[in-house]
């Protein structure tokens, strides 16, 4: 009888420590979480949840040259149209993959270099190409593809920058037209490439002095192949500077406000 008092006075004992210590834990728990909630009144930005704003990738494209200035012209064929017609089926074809653009010229216009590189600045634009065809006069079978870039005289914040852009550009353009590789061009002389701010190019397709590569300018299956390979080089430009493709098909770059 001695024995089965003393065991269960002992549990008693037990339970009442036990008791005690849940009772201090939870005290213990109760002050962390009113500290945390004062902490939270006295510094509210604690609490704030970062917010995001969606904004539409923009390319601004530039075919080079229009009005009285011709460009280079050889045996009827006129770059100026040439530079219109190719950036109007790459305007097309980024709008159809859910890209927005703006143009520097839609028709045979005259628009000064600076006007251009404002043109693009005011819309916001994220990526910067303008088109052009090439020529050595006296050199009937010299041809192939170069791109030029130069450093933004005051760069927006951006992944990539005008080389890695011109290095896309020039990947895509002679994989689709089997074009020679004339590498890149650093030019800083020129106002589209340093007046803007975005990453910018420009890139000279092919020769309009080269007998072959003018032919094939002049075909409008030829100036389509070369829009998409510089619609496939946005792109490519696009996803690594950050943007992505968002549910209802268009490309975006999600910002902190």
């Amino acid at each position: 009888m001695g024995k089965q008092y003393l065991a269960a006075v002992l549990m008693v004992a037990v339970l009442v420590f036990s008791g005690a210590v849940l009772n201090r834990n939870m005290k213990n728990i109760g002050d962390r979480k009113t500290d945390r909630l004062n902490d939270a009144e006295e510094n509210p930005q604690n609490n704030e949840q970062p917010v995001f704003e969606d904004i539409n990738a923009l390319i601004a494209i530039d075919p080079g040259h229009g009005g009285i200035d011709d460009g280079s012209s050889f045996d009827g064929v006129v770059e100026k149209e040439v530079n219109l017609d190719i950036a109007l089926r790459l305007e097309r074809l980024l709008n159809e993959a859910g890209v927005d653009t703006v143009m520097t010229r839609r028709d045979d216009s005259l628009i000064e270099l600076r006007e251009r590189a404002k043109i693009a600045n005011v819309a916001g634009a994220h990526l910067f190409i303008s088109i052009h065809a090439n020529s050595l006069p006296g050199y009937p079978r010299f041809g192939g593809t170069e791109t030029l870039y130069a450093a933004p005289d005051n760069p927006i914040p951006s992944k990539i920058d005008s080389k890695r852009l011109a290095e896309l550009v020039q990947q895509e353009v002679t994989r689709h037209l089997g074009t020679d590789d004339l590498g890149l061009k650093y030019r800083p002389e020129l106002a589209v490439l340093h007046r803007t701010n975005m990453p910018s190019v420009i890139v000279e397709i092919a020769f309009l002095s080269n007998i072959k590569e003018r032919e094939l300018l002049s075909k409008a299956e030829y100036r389509e192949k070369a829009a998409s390979a510089l619609r496939d080089a946005v792109l490519k430009a696009l996803e690594e500077d950050g943007a992505f493709k968002n549910k209802g098909g268009q490309w975006i770059y999600r910002k902190q406000r």
